[in-house]
């Protein structure tokens, strides 16, 4: 059986702080959400991923502000930065803060990616939510404008990015990603992601501290172990299915040397958790069609993302998986 993939308490409390301040109890916001305040002061406390989703929905929709997942904490809430977040500021440079954002990304969320590439003429620094069932336009938006934020209160450089890239289509708010970010914003894209000028990551940290971040480090391999411990076999290769669905490399040969086992010991340790690699991927892919789909992509985009020959066979798969076209199944949404 699938576990439920877990987020930590940073986000929670400042959303829950948020609501409490525009007049809700914590009891109203605990009825509406499940989630005690109390218990959010823990620094290890997680939840699990859909109940942070209906956090994020409440508050938006009891704030009546759309773009609160850029906004929430353009405060000074360093009481609220996570391990991460002060690791980062422990580092020398920005390069190296990416790097153990990277590395420790499921600490702060289990569904997180971070990613940087070198392109010709850029550095883009890509976040990716791994979690088909989960992906939403909230949590790109804030992971983003709170990377640009720590960035600048890192180094004391303000420099703005080339552009960013959203997956989602245009919102209603325009205007507030242009205060946050001061550059192009474009939608409907391959990727949530920050574009940066070359030579960006070289910039110093001022608040570099070898010896903490060291001391800091060690703790968070021991929590990332931890998770690792924890995870099902079925969520590790989910996890491996998203990223590599668009290549067309889903076999269960490529995916069991990815995790150093054979492909009888991938096919026996999902047997033993209920399922199978085929259910696996299918299931994968149904979920990605339909988050696709929500967004507004066309079947010529989800094809070349689910990793199929041409349209025609997306379409077929699709008319199989929900016994409707892709089409249909879009109005229907609407």
């Amino acid at each position: 059986m699938t576990s439920q993939r877990t987020t930590s308490s940073v986000a929670i409390v400042a959303l829950i702080d948020l609501l409490h301040d525009h007049g809700f109890s914590h009891g109203v916001i605990e009825q509406a959400t499940g989630i005690q305040r109390t218990k959010m002061e823990d620094p290890y406390a997680r939840i699990p991923m859909d109940q942070f989703l209906t956090l994020w929905e409440v508050a938006i929709q009891w704030t009546q502000n759309p773009a609160l997942p850029l906004t929430l904490r353009e405060k000074d809430d360093s009481e609220l930065m996570h391990l991460v977040a002060h690791i980062g500021m422990a580092c020398s440079d920005l390069k190296e803060a990416i790097e153990k954002w990277s590395r420790y990304a499921r600490l702060v969320c289990e569904a997180d990616r971070i990613e940087l590439r070198e392109e010709k003429d850029c550095t883009v620094l890509v976040y990716e939510n791994t979690s088909p069932d989960h992906r939403n336009i909230w949590i790109p938006e804030h992971h983003l404008a709170l990377a640009f934020r720590y960035g600048e209160i890192f180094t004391g450089v303000s420099q703005p990015p080339l552009a960013v890239r959203f997956q989602h289509p245009p919102t209603t708010y325009p205007d507030h990603y242009q205060r946050v970010f001061r550059c192009p914003v474009l939608f409907n894209q391959d990727e949530n992601a920050l574009v940066l000028p070359k030579g960006i990551l070289s910039i110093p940290i001022r608040t570099t501290n070898r010896y903490l971040g060291t001391i800091l480090s060690k703790h968070a391999e021991s929590l990332l172990a931890h998770l690792e411990h924890n995870d099902s076999v079925t969520d590790r290769v989910k996890t491996l299915v998203f990223r590599h669905i668009a290549t067309g490399k889903v076999d269960a040969v490529f995916l069991a040397g990815l995790m150093n086992m054979h492909p009888k010991t991938l096919y026996r340790k999902l047997k033993q958790e209920g399922t199978s690699f085929q259910a696996l991927l299918e299931n994968t892919r149904k979920e990605l069609a339909v988050s696709h789909l929500k967004q507004g992509l066309s079947v010529t985009e989800i094809t070349f993302h689910l990793g199929f020959s041409e349209p025609s066979a997306f379409q077929r798969a699709f008319k199989r998986w929900f016994g409707k076209s892709p089409g249909t199944y879009r109005y229907l949404l609407s």
